[in-house]
């Protein structure tokens, strides 16, 4: 090998080095762009901004086609029998990286036609179907950009329907009377669906749930002998307790007269146990100072479970107050 070939082999191995640095450079700095991405998506609340942001980032990401479809009724569909309703509606589109104008309401369409007739011809497409946990909310339709690794994709279309879950479940909530109005805590409408919602995230975790019920057991004795008025103030003065035992991310709900429930994380069984402690020493200091003519009594049941897709919130919610009523020594 004579000198001048030496020295080509050193420029273009120094070529090579240079061209896997930046290689590499720019790997890390689309993962980078990619998790700001999905961070930024996954924050949105509104189904109409989620989906402004969604087209927003897809474009960015290099997409010049794209097409964000949903179904006409939100809905459970079974997972291993998705029929697709008769009608969908395209609520976001670019074609050859133009903005598609669309009614308000989005553009109805022929769900068996995926795409509206006048779009534009894909060369190479990728469908993403957009579900979460057997609940199908529609699909996004973009062309494969070629230098993003097919896991964006997935991570892409898990993002978007984990958000669109959240911003329904959302939605949901604020259609609905959600808090108990003598109490502050959630109503029973409210702890389903914020429980059911618990469930849903604690799936792709693994995260143990436990559920609490509390039922006061001489409201009934309160009511008769001292009036709704005194009844009520049992009610109101039980759910505080509760709330000043539990934590801000457990869910605390009024499931019926003097009944209550709680839906927690179960980091160890030693947390149920001092949880379990804590209100009741709480109960007997309020019993102590209340000025009530009768002391508190609250029975109590417990169960706890690792989610599954088949985990419903009414199954073990119905399993621990059948617990809570088993005859036992209540405390008070």
């Amino acid at each position: 090998m004579n000198k001048l070939q030496l020295e080509a082999m050193l420029i273009l191995n120094d070529a090579q080095k240079s061209y896997d640095r930046y290689a590499q450079y720019a790997r890390e700095n689309k993962k980078e762009e990619l998790r700001e991405v999905y961070q930024n998506i996954i924050s949105q609340h509104n189904v109409g901004e989620l989906l402004d942001y969604s087209m927003q980032e897809i474009r960015r990401l290099g997409s010049k086609n794209a097409t964000i479809v949903l179904f006409y009724n939100y809905a459970s569909i079974p997972y291993l029998d998705w029929n697709m309703p008769e009608v969908s509606f395209v609520k976001r589109q670019i074609s050859k990286g133009k903005e598609v104008a669309l009614p308000q309401d989005g553009l109805v369409i022929n769900s068996h036609d995926i795409l509206p007739t006048y779009t534009h011809s894909f060369n190479k497409m990728i469908f993403l179907p957009l579900y979460f946990y057997g609940e199908y909310f529609g699909y996004i339709i973009t062309d494969i950009i070629t230098d993003t690794a097919n896991t964006m994709y997935e991570d892409l279309r898990s993002h978007v329907s984990t958000a669109l879950h959240n911003c329904y479940m959302k939605e949901r909530f604020s259609a609905l009377s959600m808090q108990d109005e003598l109490t502050d805590v959630s109503n029973k409408n409210g702890f389903m669906l914020l429980s059911q919602q618990m469930i849903s995230q604690a799936i792709s975790t693994e995260t143990p749930l436990g559920i609490y019920y509390f039922d006061i057991e001489n409201l009934q004795s309160i009511n008769e002998k001292y009036g709704q008025e005194m009844g009520d103030r049992a009610i109101v003065a039980a759910a505080s307790l509760i709330a000043r035992t539990f934590r801000t991310t457990d869910i605390i709900g009024r499931i019926d007269g003097g009944g209550f429930a709680v839906t927690i994380k179960v980091r160890d069984t030693k947390m149920v146990e001092e949880l379990s402690k804590r209100l009741f020493e709480n109960l007997e200091r309020y019993n102590s100072h209340s000025g009530l003519p009768l002391s508190l009594s609250l029975r109590s049941g417990y169960t706890h479970f690792i989610a599954t897709t088949e985990t419903t919130i009414e199954e073990e919610l119905s399993v621990v107050i059948e617990k809570a009523m088993i005859p036992q020594r209540s405390s008070s």
